[in-house]
């Protein structure tokens, strides 16, 4: 993505880009990570309209890669919109995924999932390292793309150059974190700034506390009945015996002395 969005940003230089990338996080730990470009009327114009901009920006290596790439939209203010979608495993699988996105070195990166699931208590976190320190094209790290513009007669360090200095003025990027149960984050990014955007989510199952609670006191008030049942029986043992001791004791007054 940030390879197009470079390319994007030569051809539209002057215009504005915005990027937005959204990453959401199931109950079992997998997810979706869905990117959306927004380009301006003065872009779209440049471009030559939905037509042209579907023959100019390169998007089958993200295609190869997997990722569902939506068809231009149009847009409110004669804007248009691109979207790609991909899905995601585990944490190391959204590490891969960024790395489609933005290369390995991109500004996003070191995705972090958390997952707690105990008996009466959840919890949920996700972040990704936003790094816009000094945002490149990522040509330069690229071999087989600078061995390819190399035979297209372009020189990769004067490309990388130009199409860095208009990701840092033309290109605005937000990212959005959300959770299973709705909690959301969102980063607006600057150029020349540093950021994790995280969210986190604690919940207690009250439902199976409340179980519990009531397991715990219908045992004890089993315990209760158990115990005052053995009493009464006790009892009942006890005045059966002294019934039996009086009778023998009244039958030996009564028994005759000859």
């Amino acid at each position: 993505m940030w390879g197009l969005v470079a390319i994007a940003a030569m051809l539209l230089a002057g215009c504005r880009v915005d990027a937005r990338v959204d990453v959401t996080l199931a109950n079992d730990g997998s997810g979706t990570i869905r990117t959306t470009l927004n380009f301006d009327a003065d872009a779209m114009q440049r471009l030559g309209g939905v037509k042209g901009a579907s023959r100019q920006v390169p998007l089958a290596a993200l295609r190869t890669a997997g990722w569902k790439v939506s068809r231009w939209t149009p847009a409110a203010r004669s804007g248009a919109t691109l979207t790609f979608t991909h899905t995601f495993h585990d944490q190391a699988d959204l590490a891969r995924r960024l790395a489609d996105l933005v290369g390995p070195q991109g500004p996003l990166r070191d995705p972090r999932i958390s997952r707690e699931r105990g008996w009466f208590s959840e919890r949920d976190a996700l972040s990704i390292v936003v790094d816009l320190r000094e945002p490149t094209s990522g040509i330069g790290s690229d071999a087989d793309l600078k061995a390819r513009l190399k035979l297209a007669g372009l020189d990769p360090a004067s490309l990388d150059a130009k199409l860095t200095n208009e990701l840092r003025s033309s290109v605005h990027l937000t990212v959005n974190v959300r959770l299973p149960d709705g909690t959301k984050r969102s980063y607006d990014a600057t150029t020349g700034t540093l950021a994790t955007v995280s969210a986190s989510n604690a919940s207690t199952n009250y439902d199976r506390v409340v179980k519990l609670g009531i397991a715990v006191a219908l045992v004890l008030l089993a315990g209760m009945f158990l115990l005052a049942a053995s009493a009464s029986a006790r009892r009942q043992r006890r005045r059966r015996a002294a019934r039996v001791t009086a009778q023998l004791l009244l039958e030996k007054d009564r028994a005759p002395l000859m």
